[in-house]
Parts: C-alpha cells; structure tokens; sequence
C-alpha cells in the first residue's frame, strides 16, 4: 500500500514511540457545508471513499443538498517530526552519531546542550528516506471535535500523572483536572487555535492507527 505523510508535534511522536497515542484528528478539509454526517461512501476495510453530509428537511428523508468530501487518508502514514542530520555538524560517516537525529529522542537533549550550532529542521521538511515512523491504519471515521470521549482523548496521548497539589495533571505540559477532554482540548489550542480552535467544532477525520 501507497503511504502518505503526516506531521507529529515533538510531544505526540514521544507518545508513539511509548504506544500511548493510537489516534489522531486531523479536520476535514474543506469543511462541509451541511449540518449532518450522513454515511461513508466506498472504499475497503475500515478507511472510506468518501464521507456524505446531508441536510435534513422536516419530513425526515435527505434533502438534495448532498456534499461529498474525499477522504484523504486511505494509505498507510509515515511520521514527519522534528529533525536534523548530523552532518552539518562535519562528522564522518563513520562516526557512530553520523545520520539523522529527532528532537523526540533521548539523544535530541544531548545535542541541543553540546553543541551551540545546532539547529533542529522542521517536520515539515523532513524528507521520507529521514522517516523512522510509519503507522497502519486500522480504521477512519468522521466526528466533530467537541464529541471526543475520555477514552478516545487518552488514545489521543493524553496521560495522567498524580501531582500532590492541585489535583491531577494530564500530560507532560498541559493541566487539567479529572478530564482527559480538558487536557485535550488546552492541547488541541495549543497547535490549532489559529485555523480551527475547539470552539469552532470543526469536523474531523478521526484515525486509528498503530505502529508499524
């Protein structure tokens, strides 16, 4: 199967790694116009064709106004995180920290603290021979954002951590208390406020995945 690429925030890619993100939501582009999800159109296994959103009129039945958007995922992902290939650093190939190096390893500190120069790239140009991630889809389906659940914003990465004071923590920076929702939605506006905030309710592509 063909792959496509995806970008990972720093934090999300160390969530992979350790198995606790298996889902992600990425907002449906371009946003329909109609109120209602109707049905997905096509394609094989659990990863659709299409996604059909329709109005209803007052009797019940689908009213003509009918908008199908291609769903875009219907290949297996490889990661873009943020990278560097240690090269610009004149190493020789045969020195062992020669190659590509990502800021969500263990290693990423140790670069960033021993050598001034460094500089990490940007996901977004990171080329796939970089990829160390690809991820296999197990199933796509279409939510609005808000009607995320407990259970599926913990498989978003969200993780608690028991803090002493002030309640409970979800993740490594972002508080919440008793929520796994809340945390995920300080998360979501972290990354998203200025195209799609949580208040907008965007619909979304919602993707399962696991590691391959």
């Amino acid at each position: 199967m063909k792959e496509r690429p995806i970008l990972f925030s720093t934090l999300m890619v160390k969530s992979i790694l350790t198995g606790q993100k298996t889902q992600t939501r990425r907002v449906i582009k371009p946003q329909p116009i109609c109120e209602k999800f109707s049905a997905f159109i096509g394609g094989y296994d659990n990863i659709p064709k299409l996604a059909r959103f329709w109005i209803p009129d007052k009797s019940g039945n689908n009213n003509p106004l009918i908008e199908d958007i291609k769903c875009p995922y219907d290949q297996n992902l490889w990661v873009r995180e943020t990278w560097q290939h240690t090269k610009c650093l004149n190493l020789h190939p045969s020195d062992e920290n020669y190659g590509y190096i990502y800021k969500a390893s263990d290693n990423g500190k140790e670069f960033e603290s021993n050598f001034e120069e460094w500089r990490w790239k940007p996901s977004i140009f990171m080329p796939k021979d970089a990829c160390r991630i690809r991820l296999e889809i197990a199933d796509v389906r279409v939510e609005r954002l808000q009607d995320i659940s407990e259970d599926d914003a913990k498989a978003e990465g969200i993780v608690q951590n028991n803090i002493p004071h002030e309640g409970w923590y979800w993740l490594e920076h972002v508080y919440s208390t008793n929520s796994a929702v809340l945390a995920f939605e300080r998360l979501w506006d972290s990354i998203n406020f200025k195209r799609a905030p949580w208040e907008s309710n965007p619909w979304t592509w919602v993707i399962t995945f696991k590691k391959q």
